[in-house]
């Protein structure tokens, strides 16, 4: 019965999972260690928009994540998980830049969270739309 009453406030724990995770990559000085593996130039934006678009997601899945069920959460609940998940990535610029561990503020990095948050935006609009269709 407690836990009937208490299931509206389950702990969002995928996405503080998520959330530690970035936050390990992106503030320690070297996170996979000395590793220099040769991709394409850029890798780093494109790893950037995966972290954060995969963040909004998470985030929006916990928070449809009610009352022993799943709902769709709002279209306004959306954005404000995105414009979260995209605050977060330039708190971590600015950490960065403040720490002095070999990292660096990178407006593109900034960009590149953005357009991560905002394609996971786009996804799950989509999807909704077309899961509604059915």
């Amino acid at each position: 019965m407690l836990y009937r009453r208490l299931s509206w406030c389950r702990p969002p724990i995928p996405s503080v999972i998520t959330i530690l995770l970035i936050l390990w990559l992106t503030l320690a000085p070297k996170p996979v260690g000395e590793m220099d593996v040769p991709l394409f130039p850029g890798i780093d934006k494109v790893v950037h928009a995966c972290m954060f678009g995969f963040l909004t997601a998470v985030m929006w899945v916990d928070c449809g994540r009610r009352d022993m069920q799943w709902k769709f959460p709002s279209l306004r609940c959306t954005a404000l998980l995105a414009s979260a998940s995209m605050a977060l990535g330039i708190a971590i610029e600015f950490l960065q830049h403040s720490m002095g561990l070999g990292r660096s503020l990178e407006w593109a990095d900034m960009a590149a969270d953005a357009a991560g948050c905002l394609c996971a935006v786009a996804m799950i609009v989509i999807a909704r739309k077309h899961i509604n269709d059915f």
